[in-house]
């Protein structure tokens, strides 16, 4: 599994999980921040092998702007694209990103 995400903003943060859904299961998190204009990917794998349960889910978080936050030209309006996520298929790892 894997995804293609591209994030703008210094206030915004993209938070991945991938949970194992069984008796005793837990969740893998990455946050990825300011990809600075680039689209980035990311292979995500289960870490059991055999056939087990997860879900996959994001968030996305954006910090409030403060009056004395620095710097002032990096703005972003609340119209603005402040992430951008494409969720690509299961496929072979080595050619999904």
């Amino acid at each position: 599994m894997g995804f293609r995400y591209n994030i703008s903003g210094l206030f915004t943060k993209l938070t991945s999980y991938l949970c194992l859904m069984e008796e005793n299961g837990h969740c893998m998190t990455e946050i990825y921040t300011d990809t600075k204009g680039e689209e980035n990917c990311k292979v995500v794998r289960p870490w059991l092998r055999g056939n087990h349960l997860y879900s996959w889910f994001f968030t996305v978080d954006k910090r409030p702007r403060h009056w004395n936050d620095y710097p002032v030209a990096d703005y972003q309006y609340r119209n603005e694209t402040i992430v951008s996520l494409l969720l690509l298929g299961l496929n072979n790892c080595w050619n999904v990103c």
